[in-house]
């Protein structure tokens, strides 16, 4: 099964504009999500300011994202992203994880482990 970690536009994208593709899949056990805390705070605080859902609302969403991916604590902090600083919780959630990167800034990234575990990000067109 492909683990993943999705950008937080993605998510924005699925609850707010009806892209669901990916949380599908994750749905119906065809992918694995792996989601951090400051991803998901991240996410409520998006919807929360830019689209402004109310409390209800976001506590329905945390709990289905929460439904459908898996909680991980990254092992450690990043500073790789200068542009967007937020999206430096994404490659730690990946890094930490495993995880394939899904992401419309930096998408697509895949990531390759060396010898020891040092991940190398390398750009393709190869994504799924």
């Amino acid at each position: 099964m492909c683990r993943v970690t999705l950008d937080t536009n993605i998510y924005v994208s699925a609850f707010e504009f009806g892209a669901m593709r990916l949380l599908h899949m994750a749905i119906d056990g065809d992918i694995q999500i792996a989601i951090s805390q400051p991803i998901l705070d991240e996410i409520l605080r998006v919807l929360r300011q830019k689209f402004r859902w109310d409390g209800y609302r976001l506590h329905d969403v945390k709990q289905r994202i929460l439904g459908f991916s898996t909680l991980v604590e990254p092992a450690q902090a990043l500073d790789v992203i200068k542009e967007d600083e937020p999206d430096n919780r994404i490659l730690e959630c990946a890094v930490g994880q495993s995880t394939k990167l899904a992401s419309p800034a930096l998408e697509p990234i895949t990531l390759c482990w060396v010898t020891i575990p040092v991940p190398l990000l390398a750009t393709g067109n190869d994504w799924p």
